[in-house]
């Protein structure tokens, strides 16, 4: 028979092993329990969740529990309340929390609305495609674009007087003398002056293609031909860009080459007129022009294979780099185009790959080019796998007020 003290010292042994059998069986709960308090968010946080195989072995902030190898140990004595008051507090499991909680994908975005408000075929012609747009002060819209006549290739301009519900005959139907022409962008300035941009390309492929800038004084009724710049290259599929500030001096963007390579190329026209090179970029091709009408003129393309941005706050005489970017770092990306909202918010449109292919980019700044953040990715095929099939880059963007920026390209 056991004497008293030896039974009361037997069911304390008792009673300290199902004590330890109890802790070890609820050891992953608190575990687990302790890592949502220490991150400072509740058991079902998708921020805890996400975090939870980072912490669970490691614990290395101040305050936690130190977990030996990858064996958990319980939580310090001075835990252990606060453990059991969360354990508590919950009915339910952190862990089914998590995965019951855990944020679905967002819905697919409704199908468009838009009215296609213009569809132009010209007469005899084999192909046409559209380049630019612009609204004058009058509230007339102009459209440029290229036309294949069968015997030659011109650059022609559109307009409409009704938001685009009727289109008039080409106000400009122009082919060079030297070669095929195309039309690219448009702008107009404040004074109601059109500029149409494009470049021109032999069709022998025997002396280098140029960029040109046409100008139209009297709404569109005549054009004439204002800057005619030999790039010094072979086309490589990369078009002029145009913009006009607030002055009524005009920028004009794109690529020219020198004993071979590519140059990032800036030309300015003063009062929409004498162009000369204001900015000359080594191993670079600026692709989008934009003058922001209180942060400057802003340039994006690319150079060495990576997404750039350049400004200019002097009227042309200096672009410092603002932002240089790449999606995947051994992978290209393009900037290709650039606008604002009524905000003034700044909008880059591009394409960038990484290992897994590519896909369209937006980055976004609200402080005037200050800082880039990207906004959203769309792969516009599902899958662009590398090197099999590359993604067209999308051509453009355009901003409104009231609305969400708007990407233009071809998806397949």
């Amino acid at each position: 028979m056991l004497s008293g003290a030896s039974e009361v010292r037997t069911q304390s042994r008792i009673d300290r092993r199902k004590e330890e059998t109890n802790n070890n069986k609820n050891k992953n709960s608190k575990c687990y329990e302790y890592e949502s308090i220490r991150l400072g968010a509740p058991a079902s946080s998708p921020a805890s969740c996400s975090l939870r195989n980072k912490t669970k072995l490691a614990g290395t902030d101040a305050g936690a529990p130190r977990f030996k190898g990858a064996r958990r140990e319980n939580a310090s004595e001075k835990s252990l309340p606060l453990l059991r008051a969360a354990c508590r507090s919950r009915a339910v499991h952190p862990r089914r929390l998590c995965r019951e909680t855990r944020p679905q994908p967002p819905p697919q975005p409704p199908p468009s609305s838009e009215t296609l408000v213009l569809d132009y075929s010209y007469p005899g012609a084999v192909w046409s495609t559209h380049g630019g747009l612009t609204v004058a002060p009058s509230g007339t819209v102009y459209s440029s674009g290229t036309v294949n006549g069968g015997a030659t290739i011109s650059g022609v301009v559109l307009s409409s007087s009704d938001s685009g519900v009727t289109w008039t005959r080409p106000l400009d139907d122009f082919a060079s003398s030297g070669g095929f022409t195309y039309y690219d962008g448009m702008a107009s300035d404040a004074a109601g002056n059109l500029y149409a941009a494009g470049f021109v390309l032999d069709g022998n492929l025997t002396v280098p293609d140029r960029w040109i800038v046409r100008r139209s004084g009297d709404g569109g009724a005549s054009w004439t031909t204002i800057d005619d710049f030999d790039r010094g290259g072979q086309p490589d599929g990369d078009h002029p860009s145009i913009a006009v500030d607030a002055a009524g001096d005009v920028y004009v963007s794109g690529v020219s080459y020198v004993s071979g390579s590519s140059v990032w190329t800036i030309r300015k026209g003063v009062g929409g007129t004498s162009f000369s090179t204001v900015d000359a970029m080594q191993s670079g091709n600026a692709r989008g022009i934009f003058a922001h009408p209180t942060a400057g003129i802003f340039a994006v393309g690319t150079r060495s294979q990576s997404w750039t941005v350049r400004r200019s706050t002097d009227g042309g005489a200096s672009w410092p780099n603002i932002e240089t970017f790449k999606l995947g770092r051994n992978y290209a990306s393009h900037a290709y185009g650039i606008g604002a909202n009524a905000l003034g918010h700044l909008y880059v449109v591009g394409i960038a790959y990484n290992r897994t292919g590519g896909r369209w980019l937006v980055r976004k700044s609200i402080d005037g080019g200050a800082s880039f953040s990207t906004l959203t990715t769309f792969n516009p095929a599902e899958t662009f796998p590398l090197p099999e099939r590359l993604p067209p880059p999308p051509t453009g963007i355009s901003t409104w007020p009231a609305r969400p920026p708007a990407l233009r390209g071809i998806t397949g």
